[in-house]
């Protein structure tokens, strides 16, 4: 297992399912997007040990499609230019499949931003292969700084009605990088007929990101197989 960068997680006293008492969980805070960032996601095995992703917690795992721990690798890249907005910064990121020559085909770009005002939203994507943009105005709003579990937030835009919701929290959290985080948020972004690499179900950590992610209408998880940070040099 690789070690993990000197962060420190935002843990909850919330049990899976339950609601909270005041305004809110900050869900931004859980989508980090600050300095230099990648991140790695495997559905197979972990690299570096060849052992099973450890998904008894996500019930909708199927591991038939699986081969050798070095296949089926998604590299996220934050691109290290950023747009702004306002007070609100625009990234992207890049996302590869990793083949287990060393090759790395480049396969979709989200725009994102992560914000303690204006929450976590989705500005446009690109088809990598195609070079196919598509842009948001307004943007899509994934989730609202502050939700409680159960809240929705809907946008339309783009010709759709995207909807994000806080679905719940969960105590086990398991990924290859750093074993089970004590503590990680769920939540979904859908919209009925559009399609787009983005809409699914996401279980992120404060901190740290995305622990897992099935994106819709697949069967497999994608699960944290490695990550790094590190501080903006300027």
């Amino acid at each position: 297992m690789r070690s993990a960068p000197a962060l420190a997680f935002l843990m909850l006293a919330a049990c899976s399912g339950s609601s909270f008492n005041y305004d809110g969980e900050p869900i931004a805070e859980y989508f980090p997007l600050d300095g230099q960032r990648w991140w790695e996601h495997r559905q197979c095995a972990a690299y570096d040990t060849g052992t099973p992703v450890n998904t008894e917690v996500y019930s909708f795992y199927d591991a038939t499609g699986c081969t050798a721990p070095a296949e089926g690798l998604l590299r996220t890249e934050k691109f290290p230019e950023v747009q702004k907005q306002g007070s609100v910064e625009i990234v992207t990121l890049n996302t590869y499949r990793e083949s287990a020559d060393g090759s790395s085909t480049p396969v979709y770009s989200v725009k994102w931003s992560s914000d303690n005002s204006k929450g976590l939203r989705i500005y446009g994507w690109a088809d990598l292969t195609t070079g196919v943009e598509t842009t948001y105005d307004p943007p899509i709003q994934a989730a609202a700084y502050k939700m409680n579990v159960g809240d929705e937030v809907e946008t339309t835009t783009g010709g759709f009605s995207f909807v994000g919701k806080f679905e719940d929290t969960r105590t086990d959290c398991p990924n290859n990088w750093s074993g089970v985080w004590d503590q990680c948020v769920h939540i979904t972004i859908s919209a009925d007929g559009a399609s787009a690499p983005f809409l699914g179900d996401y279980w992120i950590g404060a901190s740290y990101g995305t622990t897992a992610f099935k994106a819709a209408g697949e069967s497999d998880v994608w699960v944290l197989d490695d990550a790094d940070w590190q501080a903006d040099e300027n």
